[in-house]
């Protein structure tokens, strides 16, 4: 069974054709900036087919970090822009899964976290995300 994890990198969805029960992570590692006032949203995570229609909901697990912040993952429904195989689901409201940063109280500096998405069938994608708080 083939499935498709998709994670946003430059704004566009980029589609990852991930097999069922495979073995090796899939590791992306991303630059932020935020405003000490303000909060990040990292994502989307999205587990899609290839009619468009959501295969499941993914898992995020927190592996690490972060340390002059707090997160929280929230789900949405969006309809992102989406690139290659799956540009035909370009538009359509889906349930997307986002992970959201926001820094401790006056805090400027560098924080970081990492996040572990385990699809329904068990592949795997981990996201570092170096965050630069002004």
């Amino acid at each position: 069974m083939k499935q498709t994890l998709i994670s946003r990198s430059g704004g566009t969805l980029l589609a990852l054709a991930l097999t069922a029960g495979a073995n090796a992570a899939d590791y992306h590692t991303y630059d932020r900036v935020v405003f000490s006032s303000g909060t990040l949203e990292l994502g989307p995570y999205i587990h899609v087919k290839p009619d468009c229609s959501p295969n499941g909901r993914d898992e995020i697990k927190v592996v690490s970090g972060p340390s002059s912040g707090s997160i929280r993952v929230i789900q949405k429904t969006a309809a992102s822009k989406f690139s290659g195989d799956f540009e035909h689901c370009t538009g359509r409201p889906l349930p997307e899964l986002f992970v959201i940063y926001r820094p401790r109280a006056g805090f400027a500096g560098s924080d970081a976290l990492q996040v572990d998405v385990i699809s329904p069938a068990g592949s795997e994608l981990i996201d570092t995300y170096n965050i630069t708080v002004k």
